[in-house]
C-alpha cells in the first residue's frame, strides 16, 4: 500500500489544474498536500469500496450504504458512513479518499467527495479483521499489512485537506487519471508475484519428481506464458509513457494487463495448488522437524527426490501460503477485485478500445469481399 498510494497522490498533483478549475483552493489543496506527504515521508492507506449491507439498494433508499458529506462551512466538511478495505490503516498516517466512479454517478452531489484525514481524527474509528498472523514464520508473519473498515462518525475534515465536492464529471474523469501510476506500481508488484509463484511451482515439481511429465510440464509451460505476457506488456506500457499536461512523465495504459490479471492470477494458484495436492497439507511443522523421535519417520516418508525432508517441508509450506492458507486466500482476493469489478474492467476496455472501428473496417471489408464473390 505505501508504494501504491505514493503513486495515487502523484496523480492526485498531476490532475490539480483541473480540480482548480472546479474550485481554486481544490488545487492548491491538492498541490499543498503532495508537497506535505513527500516532505513527511507519510504512509497512506485508501478506502475505495462501501460497505456489503445490501447491493441492491440505492444511497437513496439507505444512506449509510455510502460515505456522505453532510455539513460543509467555510472551514470544512463534516463526513458520516463507512469505506472497506482500508489496507494498512492500522500503521498509516492519513487515509485518502478518492472514492470509486460508481459513487460518482449517484443521484445526491453529497456522496462526491475528496479528501484525505489522519487516521487519528476524531470521529474516525478503524474496525480491524482478524490478523492471519498464526504465530509461525510464515509469509503472513512478515507480509500481512492487514485491512480495515474506517467509519466516519461526523468527522471533521478541514477545508484545507479537500479536494474535490459534488463534481460528479471532475470525479469520474479524474479517478482513472489519479490511477495511472498506482495501477502501473501494482503491475510491477503484481508481475514479479507471478514470477515467485513460477518459482515455487517448479520448485514443487522437481522436489517430487514429476517436473518431466508431460501433463506437469504443460501446467508450468502455462504459467510461464502468464509471466512473459505481463513483462511484455509492461515493456508496452513503458515504451507508450507520454508527458502529462502538466509536465510528468506517466506511463502507458495498463487497461489490457488489468482486464486479464485476475484470471491469471487465479489460474495460477490452480496450478500451483495441482502440482502441489495433498502435499500441501501433509508436511511436518518446525516443531516436528526438531523432535528426535520423529526424524527417522520423516527422513523416510516426507523427503524429496534428492531433497532433504527441512528443504521439502519448508518449500510446500510456503506454496500453502501462497494458495491454500488465509493469506494466499486473501491474496487471491485482492488480485481479481483491487482493479475493479473484472467484468467492468474487461467491457470498459472494449468500449474505450482506440482501435476497434479499424477492426471492423477489416471486418466488413471481408464480408464485402465475400458477397462480391458469391
Amino acid at each position: 500500500v505505501p508504494d501504491f498510494m505514493s503513486n495515487v497522490v502523484v496523480g492526485l498533483y498531476d490532475f490539480r489544474h483541473e480540480l482548480a478549475k472546479v474550485d481554486p483552493e481544490f488545487g492548491r489543496n491538492a498541490e499543498n498536500y503532495y508537497h506535505h506527504c513527500r516532505e513527511h515521508d507519510l504512509t497512506l492507506t485508501h478506502g475505495l469500496g462501501d460497505p456489503q449491507i445490501d447491493r441492491s439498494a440505492t444511497p437513496a433508499e439507505r444512506p449509510e450504504l455510502g460515505l456522505r458529506v453532510v455539513r460543509r462551512d467555510a472551514d470544512g466538511i463534516v463526513v458520516r458512513g463507512a469505506k472497506q478495505i482500508a489496507t494498512l490503516a492500522p500503521y498509516a498516517h492519513e487515509v485518502l479518499i478518492y472514492l470509486s466512479p460508481a459513487n460518482y454517478l449517484r443521484e445526491d452531489p453529497s456522496y462526491v467527495c475528496w479528501f484525505a484525514a489522519p487516521l487519528a481524527t476524531p470521529g474516525l474509528r478503524v474496525l480491524c479483521r482478524r490478523s492471519y498472523t498464526d504465530g509461525s514464520d510464515g509469509l503472513s508473519a512478515h507480509y500481512d499489512e492487514q485491512d480495515a473498515m474506517l467509519v466516519f462518525d461526523d468527522a471533521f475534515i478541514p477545508m484545507d485537506r479537500v479536494f474535490l465536492l459534488e463534481d460528479s464529471a471532475t470525479a469520474v474523469r479524474g479517478f482513472g487519471e489519479l490511477n495511472k501510476w498506482s495501477l502501473y506500481t501494482g503491475q510491477l508488484r503484481y508481475y514479479h508475484r507471478l514470477r515467485t509463484m513460477l518459482g515455487v511451482a517448479s520448485l514443487l515439481a522437481q522436489s517430487i519428481g514429476v517436473d518431466k511429465f508431460r501433463q506437469v510440464t504443460d501446467l508450468l509451460g502455462e504459467l510461464t506464458s502468464y509471466v512473459e505476457i505481463v513483462r511484455l506488456g509492461l515493456a508496452a506500457v513503458d515504451a507508450e509513457s507520454r508527458p502529462t499536461p502538466s509536465g510528468l512523465l506517466a506511463p502507458g495504459s495498463t487497461a489490457a494487463l488489468d482486464a486479464v490479471a485476475g484470471g491469471f492470477s487465479t489460474r495460477a494458484s490452480a496450478i500451483i495448488r495441482q502440482i502441489g495436492a495433498s502435499g500441501l497439507i501433509m508436511q511436518p511443522s518446525e516443531a516436528d522437524l526438531a523432535t528426535p523421535e520423529l526424524r527417522t519417520v520423516l527422513d523416510t516418508y516426507l523427503c524429496g527426490r534428492d531433497m532433504r525432508v527441512e528443504e521439502k517441508a519448508r518449500l510446500f509450506r510456503l506454496a500453502a501460503d501462497l494458495v491454500v492458507d488465509r493469506f494466499g486466500m486473501r491474496q487471491e482476493l485482492y488480485e481479481t477485485w483491487n482493479r475493479g469489478d473484472p467484468a467492468r474492467v474487461r467491457s470498459m476496455l472494449y468500449a474505450r478500445y482506440p482501435d476497434l472501428e479499424h477492426c471492423e473496417t477489416q471486418a466488413r471489408k471481408l464480408v464485402e469481399g465475400r458477397s462480391e464473390r458469391t
